[in-house]
């Protein structure tokens, strides 16, 4: 995949962050800003999308120290059959509209899930912690490792979503008070029983959740569908459903929140009761070793 060299590449899409502004039918999206919340700093501060969410030249990588290999251009086209998908379920927020594009959404979500800057840290957390003398070390490495991971993995995920059950919770802003957050790292992992921090949480975990906001009033939840006894539904989002969902956008987001409003109350009280969580390089994984 040759291509020339792109300065930055958004691991959120703009496509996506769009929806979490106060004006997303913009035309220009250099116009369109929402509210960060930086963990690290406990500040918040308005951006332009094209701001937000993004590394220098992320997806692209030489190879072999010489040609010039990009997945820029490869992610273009998903964002865009993804955008359309966007601007259907905006325009009629359904379940059915959402259930005739599923095959075409598990499939971005999974791309989604895995290019997030995030696996960047987790793959040098791993090497770390294998101690290997051969492990890779320099940025271009975990670029490359970052692309193998999206290239192995990509089909056998999809496939793990679509079959789970997907129901579509909406949020009504005027009657919770509240708005759905997005952030970095926007699909996120949980078990009601055993909360969002379980060390050995997968998306093919038992009683696993899986939760991605599309905007501050729409968000898919999916559930194991042999472990779920309704079919796949809408619901109507209560202020705590909607506070369950940002929790869970601030304990895996790397070191952004973004909302459509300044309003991160919750945020800010949960980096100040667990400080680590404003560490964009806290340790994400662990490794239990038998030693001789």
């Amino acid at each position: 995949m040759e291509a020339t060299r792109t300065k930055k590449g958004h691991f959120v899409p703009q496509v996506h962050l769009r929806y979490f502004t106060s004006t997303p039918d913009e035309t220009d999206q250099k116009h369109m800003r929402l509210w960060c919340f930086n963990k690290e700093q406990r500040k918040s501060n308005q951006a332009r999308i094209c701001e937000v969410a993004h590394q220098r030249d992320m997806y692209t990588y030489r190879r072999d120290g010489s040609d010039v290999v990009s997945f820029e251009g490869v992610f273009a086209q998903w964002e865009t059959e993804y955008s359309q998908i966007l601007r259907e379920l905006h325009a009629t927020p359904s379940l059915v509209v959402l259930l005739e594009r599923k095959e075409q959404m598990a499939a971005f979500i999974a791309l989604q899930y895995l290019r997030v800057a995030l696996w960047q840290d987790v793959l040098r957390q791993y090497w770390g912690l294998l101690d290997l003398d051969d492990a890779p070390v320099t940025k271009e490495d975990t670029k490359i490792a970052l692309m193998s991971l999206i290239q192995r993995n990509l089909d056998d995920l999809t496939a793990v979503f679509r079959r789970k059950n997907w129901i579509l919770l909406h949020n009504d802003p005027d009657k919770t008070g509240k708005r759905f957050y997005t952030s970095d790292t926007p699909i996120t992992l949980t078990n009601p029983g055993r909360g969002p921090r379980t060390p050995d949480l997968y998306v093919t975990s038992k009683g696993v959740e899986i939760h991605f906001p599309l905007s501050p009033r729409l968000t898919i939840l999916m559930y194991n569908h042999d472990e779920y006894k309704r079919a796949q539904f809408e619901h109507e989002a209560n202020p705590d459903d909607v506070d369950a969902i940002n929790v869970q956008q601030v304990w895996w987001s790397q070191q952004f929140v973004f909302s459509e409003a300044n309003d991160f109350a919750l945020a800010d009280r949960m980096v100040g009761e667990r400080p680590e969580l404003g560490n964009p390089r806290r340790r994400r994984i662990s490794l239990r070793q038998q030693r001789a």
